[in-house]
């Protein structure tokens, strides 16, 4: 059930198109490419609204175009940060790039990829 949903009306980032706050999660839709240029203000943004995030996120890449290896640095810092809160990130809709960066980069017990948000929401709510 969602509970609130944020639509970008220009105060999040370019790269964030939505904010879907469910009762156990929350699902960040990202967009466009996500590189060293576009990651300070996702950065600042998940730092501004780091208790708004007392649940488990999942990242969606659906319309994601474009990542370098600098998107994994600040996933792996989100999660970094949300172990710390016992919660956990995921992510969901990965095209080949994330997931090669993710294998390359021996994340693959940190980083969960699923398929699906209906896959995510299973694990979630394990």
């Amino acid at each position: 059930m969602t509970i609130l949903k944020i639509k970008n009306s220009g105060n999040l980032s370019q790269t964030i198109k939505a904010i879907e706050k469910y009762d156990s999660f929350s699902v960040v839709q990202l967009v466009g490419a996500i590189d060293f240029n576009t990651i300070p203000p996702i950065e600042a943004i998940m730092k501004a609204h780091e208790d708004d995030f007392d649940q488990d996120i999942v990242l969606d890449f659906k319309e994601v175009t474009h990542i370098d290896t600098s998107t994994l640095a600040v996933v792996v810092y989100v999660i970094n940060k949300m172990k710390q809160k016992h919660r956990k990130l995921s992510l969901i809709n990965c095209n080949k790039l994330v997931r090669e960066y993710v294998k390359i980069g021996k994340l693959e017990s940190l980083i969960h990829i699923y398929n699906t948000l209906e896959e995510a929401t299973n694990a979630v709510n394990k």
